[in-house]
């Protein structure tokens, strides 16, 4: 209860996993689901699902995808600026170009301290992305979520409130 408050969630719930890799799999098997909610019974029927996260994002988003039955391929690597945060323009593009083509953008991952540069995605601005085509936010928290903690650097993660999902 006390970290989804310190996230800014008003209601849900949490799991404990034994790391990273696996909460941010969980976060987008849920969104999976959430999109297409005959997967469960069905399998993935509906064409290609497609997933965004930054080029600076861990490694496990493109891992999961292959593990989950999206695809390693079906995962779009979005261009950071020179701090190593989420173009959102390069997002809003690559997402247009996917619903051109007929797939079904379903997930995106915002990274909250990336492990090479410890750069904060602008999640308040990619929830607004999120928000206007139904896609699930995930903040990737796992390296810079502790700073919820902090009063000096809990700014780093404005709009973590407005996320689907959070790993710590």
């Amino acid at each position: 209860g006390e970290l989804l408050k310190r996230v800014g969630y008003t209601q849900g719930e949490g799991l404990m996993n034994p790391g990273g890799a696996l909460s941010n799999m969980v976060s987008m098997m849920i969104a999976r689901n959430e999109k297409d909610e005959t997967i469960l019974n069905e399998g993935l029927r509906r064409g290609k699902f497609i997933a965004y996260t930054s080029i600076e994002s861990h490694y496990s988003v493109r891992k999961n995808a292959g593990i989950l039955g999206i695809g390693k391929n079906n995962v779009r690597t979005i261009k950071s600026d020179y701090l190593g945060r989420m173009d959102l323009d390069d997002l809003m593009a690559e997402i247009k170009k996917d619903l051109l083509e007929g797939n079904h953008p379903f997930y995106i991952n915002a990274t909250a301290g990336t492990t090479v540069l410890g750069a904060f995605d602008p999640i308040d601005e990619i929830s607004k992305v999120a928000k206007k085509y139904n896609l699930w936010l995930h903040t990737d928290g796992a390296l810079g979520g502790s700073a919820l903690l902090s009063q000096q650097h809990k700014h780093l993660l404005k709009g973590s409130e407005l996320s689907d999902s959070f790993t710590w």
